[in-house]
C-alpha cells in the first residue's frame, strides 16, 4: 500500500500491522501518512505521518465483543428460565404413563397365560407413544438452547414457531388461546437457535403482556405470510394491554424494560433485533393502548434451493447372514436392549466390563489364529 502511495496510485496510506517489543510482548499498530513535498523527478523528499498505538482499542474491542456474547447466552438462559417449569410438566406427563404402563406391564406378565397378548401390545404402544413425546420435546429444547451454534441452514420458519409453542406453552394457557395463522412461505438461510431465540423472546413476552385468568377470551396469534417483494414475514399479535407511545421506541433499547425490578433484563428486544439485522431482516413494532401489540419479522427468503438432494433409492433386499455381535456399553439397560433387539438375526454377547470384553475379544482372536494355520 505504501509503494502504492509513493506511486501516485493513492492520496493516503493507513495500515494496521502487529509489532513485536523489546520487552517480547506484541503491539497493535496503525500507521497513516502522506507526501508533503516531492522533487523534480516527482520522487517523495518528505512525508508526514503518525503511528497510533491500537492495542488497548483492540483489547476493549475484543472484550466488548466476549460480552455482547455473554449477554446473549444470559438472555437466552432468562427466556428459557421462564419456560423451563412448563417443559417439566410436559416431561413429567409422559414420563408419568410410560412408568405406569411398564409396571402394569411387568405385573401383567405374572399373571397373563401366553395366548392373552393383546393387552400386552396395548400398554408397549402407549408406552412408545409417551417416549416419543418426550424425544420431540427435548429436541426442541435443544433447538432453542444451542447458544454456541450459529451455523446457517436452511430453515422452515413453521417449524421453528411450533418448537417454539411448546415450549412456551405454560406459560400461554392460563393466559390466551393461540392462534396459528399460517401461510406457506420460503424457507430462510439461519440459525435455528438463534431463530429459535426470537420467537421464543417473542411469545413468551406476548404472554407476559396478558393478565392470567382470562385466557377464553384473550388471544396470541402466529402468523406467517410473505410479502411483496418476496420476505418471509412472521408476526406475534397479542391482545395485551399495548405499549404506552412515549415508550414504544424505545423497546428495542439495550436494558431498557417495563418490567418490575428483577423480572427483565431489558436486553431480550435488543438482542432479537440484532439477530434479526444480523439475518438482513428487520423488527418492527405496531401498538395500542388496551388493543395489543404486534411484533414483525420479516426476513430475506433462502439463497439455496429448497429442493435439497434427492433421496436414495431403497436398497435390494439382502439375506442378512447370522453373525456374533459384542455389545460393550457401560449401561446395562442399554445392553440388554441391543441383546434383545440382535438377537432375532445374531448370536450377541453383551458386556458392561470394557476389560473383560477386550479379554473376551483376544481370546477369539487368538482361537481364530489358530484355526487358520
Amino acid at each position: 500500500m505504501v509503494q502504492d502511495y509513493f506511486e501516485r496510485r493513492i492520496r493516503l496510506y493507513s495500515v494496521e500491522f502487529r509489532m513485536l517489543c523489546k520487552d517480547g510482548s506484541w503491539k497493535w499498530i496503525r500507521a497513516r501518512g502522506m507526501v508533503v513535498a516531492r522533487d523534480k523527478d516527482d520522487k517523495p523528499i518528505r512525508m508526514v505521518g503518525t503511528h497510533t498505538d491500537l492495542t488497548d482499542r483492540k483489547k476493549t474491542e475484543a472484550d466488548m465483543l466476549d460480552l455482547k456474547e455473554k449477554l446473549r447466552q444470559s438472555e437466552l438462559l432468562s427466556a428459557l428460565g421462564h419456560v423451563v417449569g412448563g417443559v417439566a410438566h410436559e416431561i413429567n406427563n409422559p414420563l408419568a404413563y410410560v412408568s405406569g404402563n411398564l409396571e402394569l406391564l411387568d405385573e401383567a406378565l405374572e399373571r397373563m397365560p401366553p395366548d392373552q397378548v393383546q393387552e400386552l401390545r396395548e400398554l408397549v404402544l402407549d408406552a412408545r407413544s409417551g417416549t416419543d413425546r418426550v424425544r420431540v420435546i427435548v429436541g426442541d429444547l435443544k433447538l432453542i438452547s444451542r447458544i454456541d451454534e450459529d451455523e446457517r441452514n436452511v430453515v422452515d420458519v413453521r417449524l421453528v414457531l411450533d418448537a417454539t409453542v411448546k415450549l412456551a406453552a405454560n406459560e400461554i394457557r392460563h393466559r390466551a388461546q393461540l392462534v396459528r395463522d399460517y401461510a406457506d412461505v420460503a424457507l430462510i438461510d439461519a440459525s435455528e437457535s438463534r431463530v429459535g431465540q426470537v420467537f421464543l423472546n417473542l411469545v413468551v413476552n406476548a404472554a407476559q403482556a396478558i393478565p392470567v385468568g382470562n385466557a377464553s377470551t384473550n388471544e396470541i396469534r402466529l402468523t406467517t405470510r410473505t410479502g411483496a417483494n418476496g420476505e418471509v414475514v412472521v408476526e406475534v399479535k397479542d391482545s395485551g394491554a399495548g405499549i404506552p407511545p412515549e415508550v414504544r421506541g424505545r423497546v428495542f433499547e439495550p436494558f431498557f424494560t417495563t418490567k418490575p425490578v428483577g423480572e427483565g433484563t431489558g436486553l431480550g428486544l435488543s438482542i432479537c433485533h440484532g439477530i434479526v439485522t444480523a439475518l438482513g431482516g428487520t423488527l418492527t413494532v405496531e401498538s395500542e393502548v388496551g388493543a395489543g401489540s404486534t411484533f414483525r419479522v420479516v426476513l430475506p427468503p433462502s439463497s439455496r434451493s429448497a429442493s435439497g438432494t434427492p433421496a436414495a433409492p431403497a436398497p435390494a433386499h439382502v439375506a442378512i447372514r447370522r453373525g456374533r455381535v459384542l455389545v460393550i456399553d457401560d449401561e446395562p439397560g442399554i445392553c440388554r436392549t441391543l441383546r434383545r433387539a440382535l438377537s432375532p438375526e445374531h448370536d450377541v454377547t453383551a458386556m458392561v466390563d470394557a476389560r473383560a470384553a477386550l479379554a473376551l475379544i483376544q481370546e477369539v482372536r487368538a482361537v481364530v489364529r489358530g484355526m487358520t494355520r
